[in-house]
């Protein structure tokens, strides 16, 4: 979590270094809040906040439009992938309450 937003940063820029003059606007960016993690990246409320909040903010200072994936978490993919795959959703599938 210490580094995300950083990596994102060097990502995006690599990305919109290579398009030229296109605009670039990432589509899927979000972090798990459950159910494991992957290398040292720890799924909980606590890290989805932070790198929501601190990418937000960086988006903001660079002008640049990003898509949080996702709204809900998707309970299939818990069997299909990983039950961390399931908790990526900003709000729970139950009572569409905020999360974070």
């Amino acid at each position: 979590i210490d580094r995300a937003v950083a990596d994102f940063e060097r990502a995006y820029f690599n990305v919109q270094y290579h398009a030229g003059t296109k605009q670039v606007i990432p589509i899927e960016t979000g972090w798990p809040t459950h159910d494991g993690f992957v290398g040292d990246a720890i799924a909980s409320i606590e890290n989805a906040t932070r790198y929501f909040q601190e990418l937000m903010a960086w988006a903001r200072k660079h002008g640049v439009v990003i898509y949080w994936f996702e709204a809900f978490n998707e309970l299939f993919k818990r069997q299909l992938e990983a039950p961390y795959a399931a908790s990526w959703g900003m709000r729970h599938h139950e009572t569409l309450a905020r999360k974070y």
